[in-house]
């Protein structure tokens, strides 16, 4: 039987694979064989232990926006493709719907 400190290793390695991916939460979960209700506490306690400060960063019409492609990644697993140079009014309706 595995120890605690091992286990939160092998979910947290899991959970870096999942972020650098572009599968869904239910797709990714069917892929390795977890519950997603597993798989949502193991991303739930990765993110509260790799939290930098506040959840939101205020974005105006002329913040720099560097020339790579931009995802929302929302907290049921959607993410959108807003590509290189989107529309910051575009992004902040996208935020208010969740």
């Amino acid at each position: 039987m595995e120890d605690r400190e091992t286990k939160r290793e092998r979910m947290f390695a899991m959970i870096e694979k999942y972020e650098q991916g572009s599968e869904s939460q239910v797709s990714f979960c069917n892929h390795v064989g977890i519950k997603i209700h597993c798989f949502r506490y193991w991303l739930n306690r990765y993110r509260r232990q790799n939290e930098s400060g506040p959840g939101f960063v205020r974005v105006t019409g002329d913040s720099f926006i560097p020339s790579v492609d931009i995802e929302l990644r929302f907290p049921n697993g959607v993410r959108v493709g807003l590509g290189q140079q989107p529309n910051v009014e575009l992004v902040a309706q996208l935020i208010r719907l969740w």
